[in-house]
């Protein structure tokens, strides 16, 4: 009958053999890494489960190129890392002997992105799982100012890099006169400027600004009453 199965062969669903391979070789079957994105300066959670089995020792390491050391924990003690993660990184101690090995992160930067490993070894088990963090610098406010008959809008600490856009009432931005200009600063966040000449002889004019990027954006709004000369500003 060749590789044709005869009656005595069991056909066993993939589902359930990569489940008999996690339950007796932790690795075997290599999972997605988890996603996980975090915004600059804060906080976050790398997520990590285990089967908790004996003595546990846990590492956290940055696995991009070089590898860093970014947590241990062994024998109800922390042990070494990187001095880049000092104070910076902590468990759930109560949670570990259930199997929950997370990692938290506080005062997240840049140079932290990247794919990061789980490794648990306890008593009968070696088990790894792979985390993938991103890290974003939200727009979180827009200036917008008049002078010199140019308006002038301009945003601050933001990644990834961002773009500005014009629109005015009743007239395209595209043909009024503009320049934008970005700057990096030494954290790897970006500063973003621009300007555009005011529409000339207009009595109402209205221009708004709109600082953006894949993740955030933000909108600021001139009313310029000229006869008055008193901007009105606002955010959205």
């Amino acid at each position: 009958l060749g590789d044709f199965p005869t009656s005595n062969t069991v056909v066993y669903p993939l589902k359930w053999i990569k489940c008999v391979l996690r339950w007796y070789w932790p690795g075997a079957v290599q999972s997605p890494d988890t996603q996980v994105g975090c915004v600059f300066g804060g906080s976050c959670v790398l997520p990590c489960r285990f089967q908790p089995n004996g003595d546990t020792t846990l590492h956290w390491v940055k696995v991009n190129g070089k590898e860093v050391k970014v947590h241990r924990y062994s024998r109800d003690q922390d042990k070494d890392q990187d001095p880049l993660y000092e104070e910076r990184t902590s468990l759930f101690h109560d949670q570990i002997s259930g199997g929950n090995a997370s990692l938290s992160l506080a005062r997240v930067n840049l140079q932290d992105q990247g794919r990061y490993q789980c490794y648990a070894s306890t008593t009968h088990y070696n088990q790894e799982t792979f985390v993938t963090l991103t890290v974003t610098a939200p727009v979180t406010k827009v200036d917008i100012v008049l002078g010199n008959n140019t308006v002038t809008c301009q945003s601050r600490g933001i990644y990834p890099r961002p773009q500005l856009t014009w629109s005015v009432s009743n007239h395209p931005a595209t043909v009024l006169q503009n320049t934008t200009e970005v700057h990096e600063d030494d954290q790897g966040l970006y500063d973003i400027s621009g300007s555009l000449r005011t529409v000339y002889n207009d009595t109402v004019s209205t221009y708004s600004c709109s600082v953006h990027n894949e993740h955030s954006a933000r909108k600021a709004t001139m009313r310029l009453h000229r006869k008055s000369l008193n901007p009105e500003n606002c955010q959205k």
